[in-house]
């Protein structure tokens, strides 16, 4: 039988999609009102927010697989892909984490 597909944590999407996203954003902020590591640590912030406020019968059920493909489309995307990166292939999770 083929093993499940691991699905992530919570922890780990916020800290690898803030990562993926504020490198992104570096590139394409010319003036960089912020550094990388204090865009990490707001976008974390915010990630990990969106996925508290989840119903719990409704978890995200991300795969690895899933989530290394979001990552990709964020890091070849346009910069004004980043601002409806939820509508990227793979980043469809990104949408449920809005308010």
């Amino acid at each position: 039988a083929a093993e499940e597909a691991k699905t992530l944590n919570a922890k780990i999407i916020s800290q690898e999609m803030a990562v993926a996203w504020c490198k992104k954003m570096e590139e394409c902020a010319p003036d960089k009102s912020m550094t990388v590591k204090e865009c990490e640590k707001i976008l974390y912030k915010s990630f990990k927010e969106g996925f508290d406020r989840l119903p719990k019968e409704q978890p995200i059920q991300l795969e690895q697989a899933t989530f290394e493909e979001c990552k990709a489309n964020v890091a070849k995307g346009t910069c004004d892909s980043l601002k409806t990166a939820k509508a990227l292939p793979a980043c469809e999770f990104i949408g449920l984490l809005g308010k």
